[in-house]
């Protein structure tokens, strides 16, 4: 088991729940890290384990994950993202990263790839068992609540706030409330940009079998 786990993400809510993932693994020394020369710097430790934002406060985790190789370590590294792009990824790869995770990503999920069960790209569709999964993600880590999930539920599968509120039955005004609920918790400006970034996390997701990492 890992003795040391590092965990870069500007991210809170993300990283904490992270870390408490690891804690349930059994890692009791795991550092959060927000920005860049926060994480050159911590690296004067070097973990066995590192969970990375591939975009951190605007910058790059490439950086960081170059100064590892430099130093000559080579811990198991899990990098996750919701906007990652194929060159990215690719990049990743060749910089030791072994597994990458779409956000947002379920305790299990996580646990699955630090105990070595997910070695590709984890592939997440828009419909099914597998949006159930993903919403499940956002709500543990955003702490949506139910009326919230069933909102955002609808509103990924194309549905307009109007459409929601009569499948709802409730008033636009209502709905609204809730959106904005969703928003405030997710970060997001907009419904939009949270549909383009659950759009874009399917379509990374074909390319997995590219993405052959392992330990």
């Amino acid at each position: 088991m890992y003795r040391y786990a590092l965990i870069l993400d500007d991210d809170l809510a993300c990283a904490a729940f992270a870390e408490k993932a690891l804690l349930g693994l059994g890692i009791g020394d795991v550092n959060r890290v927000t920005n860049m020369s926060g994480a050159l710097a911590s690296l004067q430790r070097l973990p066995d384990l590192l969970l990375t934002e591939v975009v951190v406060a605007q910058q790059s985790c490439i950086p960081a994950l170059e100064r590892i190789r430099q130093l000559g370590a080579s811990p198991t590294i899990i990098a996750f993202s919701a906007r990652a792009t194929r060159s990215q990824v690719f990049r990743l790869q060749s910089l030791g990263v072994s597994t990458f995770l779409e956000k947002p990503f379920s305790a299990h999920t996580l646990r699955q790839a630090v105990q070595g069960g997910v070695p590709t790209l984890t592939r997440v569709s828009s419909r099914g068992a597998d949006l159930d999964e993903r919403l499940e993600a956002y709500r543990a880590l955003y702490r949506l609540t139910n009326a919230e999930i069933d909102v955002l539920r609808h509103s990924l599968l194309g549905m307009s706030r109007e459409e929601i509120a009569v499948e709802r039955g409730v008033s636009v005004n209502t709905l609204k409330t809730h959106v904005k609920s969703i928003l405030s918790k997710t970060s997001c400006p907009s419904m939009k940009v949270l549909a383009r970034q659950h759009q874009r996390a399917i379509e990374v997701a074909p390319f997995a079998q590219s993405f052959e990492g392992g330990r």
